[in-house]
């Protein structure tokens, strides 16, 4: 997300910004907010770590990475709408060369 500023922040800014942060506290805790935030597993055991309401107000959903097959298939099943979207023509060569490309890249 962008701040006013344009200045890209993230969960970690609430370190940092502890007035930010207690507003949020407040909101979490008594239920009246609902987030939905996305980091690795890393950053949601750092996060939650140092603050107990964040911890109890975030759920961990671990998400399994998908197969390439099944990669494949979601790039597939897409295709045509990104096609009609973009107005490309997306191959069946540029899926899969995606996928290669991403699985020797992508950790």
């Amino acid at each position: 997300s962008s701040s006013a500023s344009g200045k890209s922040s993230s969960l970690s800014d609430f370190e940092e910004e502890p007035n930010v942060l207690n507003y949020f506290r407040h909101a979490l805790s008594s239920e009246q907010l609902k987030i939905v935030a996305v980091t690795t597993p890393n950053g949601y055991r750092r996060i939650s770590s140092k603050d107990p309401v964040l911890r109890s107000a975030f759920d961990e959903v671990s998400i399994r990475e998908p197969s390439v097959i099944e990669t494949l298939q979601l790039l597939r099943d897409l295709a045509p709408t990104w096609e009609q979207i973009f107005e490309v023509t997306i191959s069946d060569f540029a899926i899969q060369g995606t996928v290669k490309l991403s699985t020797l890249f992508i950790s």
